[in-house]
């Protein structure tokens, strides 16, 4: 131990300061990670901006290798020391859909000077954006590839639906694909453009030679964003009219009386109002104009935000207008269940149907843009006054069942019973003094419902067997052979029959529905099957609710009889149906 005091380096080194580990600059292993992807990302962002095909195509390639690895994250950003919202930085995502879509500027105003300032902010306010897609194919089909690759990692999903470039390209690539396949069918479903077809077809550009998987994929890729997507919302209520403030003056031994002044018109107020009509008239009309042209993929520039990396700069969409992305997406999504033989095709598209159909938020549009107008051209809704009463008391008076009428090509049946009336009377007592509210008269009674609808149906043979529809495929879909497409297709009928009285009455009208319930209702009613027996007997009982529906339910009255003296574990309902005919034929 002594000898190591004069070890030469012993002695140079005894007055050396040794550093301590944490003063010493180091990555951790999460801080190197990071890094490195930063610089991965940033390289291949210079690779797809870039003009040189060969750049373009290693960097899809890593990318796809990466979505296949379920390694690639949209949303990790690669700006430094900027703000997005100051300078903005395209991302990954903005740069894969940058190899396929394009914003071409287009000056609409033709006669404008250069040397005038107010005609270049004319123009500049002119210029309009028109969406261009590369028909490469190979390309689309590796950037569709990859993007369905990668939906699967968390929060790809979230991330891509909240891209409106990325939408709006999804969208018309398997718009025009699918209206491609469709004009090869001659089976043309509701959206035919001879009957009531309210989708644009214009500027479509068919891509024929892609393969059916890529939009296979596409509806995959919506069947799992579908919950981030917002369609076209119902228009908000009018709101009721103000009341005017009252007055009210007390005299002795009189009624109490409502004045009401008005104050007098004046020129300013109707001058305001004038102006405010014509403002609204102005904004409606840009509106409308703005809507068309959205229709034909043409983007003002208050739509579109430019995005500059180096010397590359592109345009991308700063919001989808719902519109576009309602009519556009519920349009593939019944072409596609036409078109698509496949399991795994049929599957994605029924599953994103379900989605729609049980979310409460989306349901309006597809209730008012696919739904109405099939049972517009089958039920015609007729109004009448209500019958006379000859009581004035405020007792409601209901029929126990809807009388129904039926023939071989039509049927008006009247489902709801009278309306109920009441009689509103205040009375009040002070000083020896009877108050009556002037609002409702004590000898008169108050309507609170002043129609009964009625509805007069269609034969369906001649409505259904001309126009099929969404409603007609799923029904079709209750014999297929999977057992996924089944569930899915019964809980389609079941959402949508909840929904209202119309279309209640629509599904249970198609030729063929009530032979398909009852044939899952009766085959294999346990093990694997049960939930389609299960929801087939709850769908069968809901439409047996209904008046309307009860002349198509009666012929099958043998048949549940004969399946409720069976040990099927759904006797009960059956037998609950059964008792709802045998009521009926004793009003009758």
């Amino acid at each position: 131990m002594q000898m190591n005091q004069y070890h030469p380096y012993a002695m140079q080194y005894s007055h050396t300061v040794y550093i301590k580990r944490t003063e010493v600059p180091f990555y951790s292993d999460r801080l190197n990670k990071r890094i490195q992807v930063h610089s991965y990302l940033s390289r291949l962002v210079d690779y797809l901006l870039s003009k040189d095909d060969k750049k373009i195509d290693f960097a899809l390639n890593s990318l796809l290798t990466k979505s296949y690895q379920e390694k690639l994250i949209f949303s990790i950003s690669i700006e430094k020391d900027f703000k997005e919202t100051m300078f903005p930085i395209p991302s990954i995502l903005d740069s894969l859909l940058n190899a396929i879509v394009s914003f071409t500027p287009e000056n609409k105003n033709n006669n404008s000077n250069n040397n005038d300032d107010d005609d270049d902010k004319d123009s500049e306010e002119l210029t309009t954006y028109k969406l261009n897609l590369n028909n490469d194919t190979i390309l689309i089909s590796k950037i569709v590839s990859i993007l369905r690759n990668s939906i699967l990692q968390k929060p790809n999903d979230q991330y891509l639906a909240n891209n409106p470039t990325a939408l709006l390209a999804l969208l018309e690539i398997a718009h025009s694909y699918l209206t491609y396949r469709k004009s090869l069918s001659s089976k043309q479903n509701s959206f035919d453009p001879n009957t009531f077809n309210p989708f644009d077809s214009l500027n479509l550009h068919p891509i024929n030679q892609l393969n059916s998987n890529i939009t296979r994929y596409i509806i995959e890729i919506f069947s799992k964003i579908i919950q981030y997507l917002t369609l076209q919302q119902p228009p908000p209520p009018p709101q009721p009219p103000q009341p005017q403030q009252q007055q009210p003056q007390q005299n002795d031994n009189e009624t109490l009386m409502d004045i009401t002044t008005p104050p007098p018109p004046t020129t300013t107020a109707t001058t305001t109002t004038t102006t405010a009509t014509n403002d609204n008239k102005n904004n409606n009309e840009n509106e409308d104009l703005v809507k068309s042209l959205n229709e034909k993929n043409i983007f003002s520039k208050d739509q579109v935000r430019e995005m500059c990396y180096g010397s590359n700069k592109f345009y991308v969409l700063k919001k989808l207008p719902v519109s576009i992305l309602t009519k556009k997406l519920l349009s593939i999504l019944e072409m596609s269940i036409y078109c698509f033989k496949d399991d795994s095709e049929l599957l994605a598209c029924v599953e994103t149907i379900d989605y729609i159909c049980k979310s409460k938020r989306n349901r309006y549009a597809l209730d008012e843009l696919v739904m109405k107008p099939i049972y517009d051209q089958f039920i015609i809704s007729n109004n009448s006054p209500p019958p006379p009463t000859s009581s004035s008391t405020s007792n409601a008076v209901s029929s126990p069942l809807p009388q129904t009428s039926s023939s071989s090509s039509s049927s008006n049946v009247t489902s709801p019973p009278f309306p109920t009336t009441t009689t509103t009377t205040t009375t009040t007592t002070n000083n020896n003094e009877t108050l009556q509210s002037t609002s409702t008269p004590p000898t008169f009674q108050t309507l609170t419902s002043s129609v009964i609808e009625t509805f007069t149906i269609k034969n369906p043979k001649k409505v259904f067997e001309k126009h099929p529809n969404l409603i007609s495929r799923v029904v079709e879909l209750l014999s297929h052979s999977h057992q996924s497409i089944q569930l899915l297709s019964i809980q389609i009928l079941s959402t949508l029959s909840k929904s209202s009285q119309k279309l209640r009455i629509t599904i249970c009208h198609y030729p063929g529905l009530v032979r398909h319930l009852i044939n899952l209702l009766t085959h294999k009613p346990t093990g694997e099957n049960a939930e389609i027996s299960k929801r087939a007997a709850s769908l069968l009982s809901r439409l047996s609710k209904e008046s309307y529906n009860l002349p198509i339910l009666l012929p099958f009255e043998t048949t549940l009889a004969q399946i409720a003296l069976t040990d099927n574990p759904h006797s009960d309902i059956i037998t609950n149906i059964l008792v709802r005919f045998e009521i009926k034929n004793n009003y009758n």
